[in-house]
C-alpha cells in the first residue's frame, strides 16, 4: 500500500472516530451517563428515540470504519446482496480482530449487531 493510499485510509478513519467523539459528547452533555437519573430520562419517549438515533449513528460509523479497511486494506468491499446473503459483517469483523482464542471464549465476539438486530451464532 502506497503512502497516498494510507494517508487517505487514515484520514477517513480518523473522520469517523471524530464523528463517535461528538456522539459521545451529544450524550455527555446531556448527563447521559448519570446512572442516578438515566433510567428516569430514559421513559420519555422523545428522549429514547434520540438516545437510538445517537446509537444508529455510532453503530452506522463503526460500520465505515469497517468499510474501510476492506476496500483500503483487505482489498475486498463486498456487493450489498453479499453484505446481506453472506454475513460479511461478521466475517469482516473477525477478519479485522486479533486471534480471540478458544470457541468457548468467543460467545461475546460472535454476537454482532445486524441489520439492527442481535443475531448470535
Amino acid at each position: 500500500m502506497d503512502v497516498g493510499k494510507i494517508k487517505v485510509t487514515s484520514a477517513r478513519l480518523k473522520m469517523e472516530l471524530e464523528n463517535i467523539q461528538k456522539l459521545y459528547d451529544t450524550l455527555k452533555t446531556k448527563d447521559m451517563f448519570d446512572k442516578k437519573t438515566l433510567k428516569q430520562k430514559l421513559t420519555d419517549d422523545f428522549v429514547l428515540k434520540a438516545v437510538g438515533s445517537i446509537f444508529h449513528d455510532f453503530y452506522t460509523a463503526v460500520e465505515n470504519m469497517f468499510k474501510i479497511v476492506a476496500k483500503n486494506i483487505d482489498g475486498f468491499m463486498p456487493s450489498v446482496s453479499m453484505t446481506v446473503t453472506t454475513g460479511w459483517r461478521r466475517d469482516s469483523q473477525h477478519r479485522s480482530v486479533t486471534d480471540i482464542g478458544p470457541k468457548e471464549n468467543r460467545s461475546e465476539m460472535d454476537c454482532h449487531i445486524i441489520n439492527r438486530r442481535f443475531i448470535c451464532d
